[in-house]
């Protein structure tokens, strides 16, 4: 079909994090590296937690940030 589509007229803006949002960014940061949950606030990871502590940072880091990321 022969449908003209619009140019996507897209614009990114920069938002830095705040100091707490960077503390929290270090802090998930070095749970990713050590799987120290106690980092987090969390009790320390069970044999099963521990398989999956990738999944856990990052749905802590989208839980966290949602706020900031807009896709309209």
């Amino acid at each position: 079909m022969g449908v003209d589509r619009p140019a996507k007229n897209e614009i990114l803006h920069h938002i830095p994090p705040t100091p707490e949002q960077e503390d929290f960014i270090q802090k998930l940061m070095q749970f990713a590296k050590t799987g120290d949950a106690t980092l987090l606030g969390r009790l320390p990871l069970s044999e099963t937690e521990e398989k999956a502590k990738m999944l856990i940072a990052t749905d802590y880091a989208r839980k966290r940030f949602k706020k900031l990321v807009s896709f309209r």
